[in-house]
């Protein structure tokens, strides 16, 4: 483990999970309260400190959602979150989720490495067999990426979502444990 770390729950190469913390609360509210990071979030409410609090509050307690911190390993910089969402641990399967909320780095791999890292979690220690997603057909970057962790398009909710004055289509995607490559 590399030294400086806070509290890691999953190590890359060059990003670590760890738990969020409530000291956490003020820099999430800049990322969902920031239109070009909300973009691609399923909500788009504007949120207080308060109730950033409160939803870090729940995930100490929610065995159906697991929300970590995407930090930089050599600043020990926050730069997101990748989660695990809708666990069902009957059918093993979750809805994954990742925002990288500081946009100076954005395209430098760092939410590929965060996606792996939480797919890794999902198989390797919660013992899931199917893992899904929605992407927004405004959001070719980020199906990119998915695509090149072995997720597979389902299906497509055409104009699903609303942004920017325009209906986009909703791209479903799944991944299961045998068509994973780590």
């Amino acid at each position: 483990m590399s030294a400086g770390l806070q509290t890691p729950y999953a190590i890359g190469e060059q990003v670590y999970l760890r738990p969020l913390d409530m000291e956490d609360a003020e820099q999430l509210i800049v990322w969902v309260n920031n239109a070009k990071v909300s973009q691609t979030l399923s909500f788009r409410w504007p949120m207080s400190r308060h109730q950033e609090e409160e939803y870090i509050q729940t995930l100490y307690t929610a065995k159906s959602e697991m929300t970590l911190a995407v930090c930089l390993k050599e600043e020990n910089r926050f730069i997101g979150v990748a989660g695990l969402h809708g666990i069902d641990t009957i059918n093993r399967l979750a809805t994954v989720g990742l925002a990288i909320g500081e946009t100076d780095v954005w395209g430098q791999g760092y939410g590929t490495e965060a996606t792996r890292l939480i797919i890794s979690t999902a198989f390797d220690r919660l013992n899931l067999q199917r893992l899904e997603l929605s992407v927004e057909s405004y959001n070719p970057a980020a199906r990119r990426i998915y695509e090149k962790l072995g997720f597979q398009l389902e299906g497509v909710r055409r104009q699903r979502t609303y942004w920017q004055g325009a209906y986009h289509d909703d791209h479903v995607m799944g991944l299961l444990r045998e068509d994973y490559r780590p």
